[in-house]
């Protein structure tokens, strides 16, 4: 067979000729006559005129008619301290944490003008608006607490009422979960600043005429551990608990140390009783603080290039990264600063050690979280419903993340190739390969299929066989390496309570052990009932 582009004969061997849209091609079965097609001769032929779509959406970026400018586009450090702001109609300046969507604008050198949101008493607001560049600076002192602010303006672009048009601020990609002036930034982070229109709560990516685009390199403190960290208001219990403890010299000396701080939100999940337990027991204080101490300096991309670390007591503890989160033993790293003798991970659970007596997870009082299950069932069941599938089961609840909308929800039918959570109560198991067993599978008439969407995708294994990664996952490898997926992590290993980890970290297009958990392809085992995290590069299609 002869391939013809456009009349002529292919340049290349067939797959390595580029296409555009309009293009013509004919695929003639025929014989060769002068090392060309006898098109006379033809007997089959295949034609196919090319028409490409261009995608439209956040996904895919500003189409280029947008005439999008681009205010700003660099990285940035960010010091630890407070930017003083002035609202333009208050007599009072306030005190903004430089570690914030509002520190990483001021930083940049761009003017910008904020409206100052302040809860009065119940539904009322007080908003006033105000000037900020880069380095203003004010008389007066006022605290943040209970304050946020509404971006109005950047270099002189202001919200307009008119046109819909205003400032958004996205964070890896994501709206900001908290008003602007309030969101924690980390190093590692991407902070966009859109003015668009809003369509469905969110901005219209696509119909943006202005961004800055600002990267953070790194948080910055010139103080030491505790120092540094007696200037962060959120966390003041863990300072506390340390000079309880008798730790802050140990923590303030030369050797570097990366300490995993819980905000003042951690402690208060612990149940009343574990609090004051903790602060009465010196020993067991001691004990706690010290399991967040680990040997050594640990940046953001070391943390997320590793899949354990060890405190200062001997413990091994889990570090898990997908996309731009990082876990330690389960438990979210929020924030990491760099201080003058090591690093601060701040994170939102306090972390407890095995042995230790105190109930560890998630937990309020009269409250406990027990543990979380990843998995999926590798056939079609007859009845598919949860009431039916997990009739026996004692669990509290049972999630199924989304990749089209990013969105963990609940669950009412347990299908094939998805990757389910389930929670159950302390004390209690979940066994899904034993669970599932027993139940009748559907007569297959056609494989099951399931649309999979750019970026992580809680999947299940085609097969009830344990088979590898590049077997499992193989029709997710096309012709096109853009569809083909880049990662997976899993199984996940349930701990006590909320603690876990995931087992492994594979990557396709390698093969062999790259590194202690890290493994090819070829090497990565998928089981049947598992669960698993895969980092799809495009929609694609998986069965």
């Amino acid at each position: 067979m002869v391939c013809l582009y456009k009349w002529n004969t292919a340049e290349e061997d067939f797959g390595m000729n580029p296409v555009s849209n309009g293009t013509n091609l004919n695929f003639w079965y025929t014989t060769e006559e002068n090392g060309e097609a006898a098109i006379e001769n033809a007997t089959y032929v295949a034609n196919v005129t090319v028409a490409i779509e261009e995608e439209i959406g956040p996904e895919s970026g500003p189409e280029p008619e947008q005439n999008l400018t681009e205010l700003y586009n660099d990285s940035v450090s960010l010091i630890q301290g407070n930017t003083m702001f002035m609202p333009e109609n208050s007599t009072q300046s306030y005190r903004v944490n430089n570690f914030t969507d509002f520190g990483v604008l001021a930083v940049t050198g761009l003017e910008f003008n904020a409206s100052l949101m302040q809860n009065m008493t119940g539904n009322m607001t007080q908003s006033m608006a105000g000037n900020m560049t880069g380095n203003q600076t004010g008389n007066m002192t006022g605290n943040m607490t209970n304050m946020s602010f509404i971006l109005q303006s950047i270099e002189g672009i202001k919200n307009n009422n008119t046109t819909g048009e205003k400032w958004f601020v996205y964070i890896n990609g994501e709206p900001a979960e908290e008003n602007f002036g309030i969101n924690p930034v980390s190093s590692g982070d991407n902070l966009s600043f859109w003015y668009t229109t809003e369509e469905g709560g969110e901005a219209a990516i696509e119909n943006a005429t202005y961004v800055a685009n600002v990267t953070v390199d790194e948080l910055i403190a010139r103080a030491n551990i505790i120092p540094a960290a007696q200037n962060q208001t959120n966390l003041t219990t863990f300072v506390n608990a340390v000079q309880t403890a008798n730790l802050t010299q140990t923590l303030n000396g030369t050797t570097p140390y990366t300490v995993c701080i819980p905000n003042n939100e951690a402690f208060d999940k612990l149940p009343a009783e574990t609090r004051s337990q903790l602060m009465n027991n010196t020993t067991l204080l001691r004990e706690v603080l010290s399991y967040h101490v680990l040997s050594g300096r640990f940046t953001r991309e070391q943390l997320a290039s590793t899949s354990n670390v060890t405190n200062i007591q001997g413990n091994v503890l889990q570090v898990n990264t997908i996309g731009n989160n990082i876990k330690i033993q389960n438990v979210n790293i929020t924030q990491i600063i760099i201080v003058n003798n090591g690093v601060i991970c701040i994170i939102d659970e306090v972390l407890v050690p095995p042995g230790s007596g105190i109930p560890a997870g998630n937990q309020t009082d009269g409250n406990q979280t027990g543990g979380w299950y990843f998995f999926s069932i590798p056939f079609e069941a007859n009845n598919t419903s949860v009431d039916y599938l997990l009739s026996d089961v004692n669990y509290t609840f049972l999630i199924y993340y989304n990749a089209s909308t990013r969105l963990f929800e609940d669950v009412s039918d347990i299908e094939p190739l998805k990757a389910y959570w389930i929670n159950v109560p302390n004390g209690t198991e979940f066994n899904a390969s034993e669970q599932f067993s027993s139940v009748e599978k559907k007569q297959i008439i056609a494989p099951p299929s399931l649309q999979v969407y750019p970026g992580w995708n809680a999947l299940g294994s085609p097969v009830n066989e344990t088979v590898p990664a590049e077997a499992a996952f193989i029709i997710l490898n096309n012709s096109s390496l853009n569809s083909s997926y880049v990662k997976i992590v899993g199984p996940w290993v349930p701990g006590n309570n909320t603690t876990g980890y995931y087992q492994y970290v594979g990557y396709n297009s390698l093969n062999g052990t790259i590194g202690e958990n890290q493994l090819g392809a070829d090497e990565f085992e998928v089981e049947p009932y598992e669960g698993y995290w895969v980092f799809i590069r495009q929609e694609n299609l998986y069965g």
